[in-house]
């Protein structure tokens, strides 16, 4: 039984989280959320929610579009409503993910802990944070596992429907959670074959099944493609990579896997792993979330290693936090008490430090998975009031991802003002920062042969705008 003080933990951390949004209030969509969530539940707010055929570009199911344009509907277009309709969730999430961990800790002091070691993960306090749609496949993912362990199918399938609907990327998660489901019942129950035990692990399943072959289905109905439009911007996102680019998406999951402090929790699980006396008991005991850890990383490789797309840590924030629960497990039942303690504080001091973590621009930062951007939203609004009080042209000026679309989808005011997509031998003005994964030889380019006009920078992060010579 958990010990009741535990309990405090959720109550303190949704208080501190709440304090937290209210100093983040001013913050808005970043990198994929705006055309991920922003563009397409502005289009359905717009529409009055009587047109579903999304413009190209936008791919995925309109649950969670619907549902932030529903609150929209109700509490005004603003960055406000966004955070507290998403902020919503997060807190659902907690209260799932605490639910989680109280199930399957199985030493009495270890519940807080694992708790804290999941949702102060970097990468899942980001995206929990700010204004970012995979809140709602996390808390979905959560509550599907969460009635799976209470054995509650009925409210199960539902909680899959809904998972199923977040985005094209939670088709996989789906996927992912039923692939550990179907491993687990058939490690618990070795009478039957595997083909009984897979038709009752689907039953659940079936609706978000239905659901997805008709999305496809009308996707194929609407844009004549079952997948990606061959106008869509997306469109060379998804074709297979040579030898040489799948060697580097290894590594790049290698990497996600290593980044964000997570690397603090497999020196943790190494380390604890050592200690553990009866290792098989450990595994048996912890089977399913083991299932969890290996299913979401493989159904997660299997989506990018494969193919051009570029793929971000976010990708794999689940693996990683199930990974910061073994390890931070493990720790409790290897190791004594205050050591086990220790390391888990030491995988938090991993974690918390990680935002403050600088790479060199050779490198691509996950700056979805930092709070070390946020001086970027103060920096990307002083670089467009200079570009109007110097009556710079926006068409002229190419913005790099993500700041280059209209204010209208980004800040939810009414600007239309948008900037040039990237094209040196059309724009005269151009700007880099390091918040930008674009190409290093085009920033060297810029750097090296323009003139700068202006550079706004803060505690690491910077904006600066360059001028074509001769203009």
């Amino acid at each position: 039984m958990i010990k009741a003080k535990e309990n405090y933990v959720l109550p303190l951390a949704i208080i501190a989280f709440i304090i937290g949004k209210i100093f983040l209030l001013h913050t808005y969509f970043f990198w994929d959320s705006t055309q991920a969530l922003s563009v397409p539940a502005t289009y359905l707010y717009d529409h009055n929610f009587s047109n579903f055929n999304y413009p190209n570009g936008v791919a995925d199911p309109p649950l969670i579009h619907f549902i932030l344009a529903l609150s929209w509907k109700f509490f005004g277009r603003s960055l406000v409503t966004s955070h507290v309709a998403l902020g919503l969730f997060s807190i659902g999430c907690f209260y799932q993910v605490f639910l989680f961990c109280k199930r399957n800790a199985s030493v009495k002091i270890t519940a807080a802990f694992l708790f804290l070691l999941m949702i102060l993960d970097a990468s899942f306090l980001t995206q929990t944070l700010l204004l970012f749609p995979d809140i709602f496949l996390f808390f979905f993912s959560f509550l599907s596992i969460n009635l799976y362990q209470k054995n509650k199918r009925f409210l199960l399938s539902f909680s899959l429907l809904f998972l199923s609907m977040c985005s094209l990327r939670a088709f996989s998660i789906c996927g992912a959670v039923g692939l550990a489901i179907f491993f687990y019942e058939l490690y618990i129950d070795k009478n039957n074959a595997p083909l009984q035990v897979f038709k009752r692990s689907i039953i659940p399943f079936l609706p978000a099944i239905a659901a997805i072959v008709t999305f496809f289905v009308s996707k194929k109905i609407t844009t004549g493609s079952f997948f990606i439009q061959d106008n869509s911007l997306w469109k060379g996102s998804w074709e297979l990579v040579g030898i040489k680019q799948f060697l580097g998406n290894i590594k790049g999951v290698i990497r996600f896997m290593l980044d964000n402090g997570t690397i603090a929790a497999w020196i943790a699980l190494i380390f604890a792993w050592s200690n553990v006396k009866d290792k098989k008991k450990f595994l048996n005991d912890n089977r399913f979330i083991i299932y969890l850890f290996a299913s979401t990383l493989f159904v997660m490789s299997l989506l990018t290693l494969p193919f051009t797309n570029s793929f971000g840590k976010r990708y794999f924030i689940l693996p990683c936090i199930f990974l910061n629960f073994l390890a931070g497990k493990m720790a409790f039942e290897a190791l004594r008490r205050r050591m086990a303690i220790a390391v888990c504080v030491l995988m938090l001091a991993g974690m918390i430090s990680s935002h403050f973590w600088k790479y060199p621009e050779r490198f691509s930062t996950a700056w979805d998975c930092s709070l070390g951007h946020l001086p970027y939203y103060r920096l990307r609004q002083q670089a467009i009031d200079y570009v109007k009080q110097n009556n710079i042209d926006p068409a002229s000026m190419s913005f790099f991802f993500p700041g280059a679309q209209a204010g209208k989808y980004i800040e939810l005011n009414d600007s239309e003002m948008s900037f040039a997509e990237f094209d040196l031998s059309q724009n005269t003005y151009a700007t880099c920062s390091n918040i930008s994964n674009r190409d290093i030889a085009l920033k060297n380019e810029i750097v090296n042969h323009w003139q700068l006009v202006k550079t706004f920078s803060s505690c690491g992060i910077y904006i600066s705008i360059y001028k074509r010579p001769g203009r």
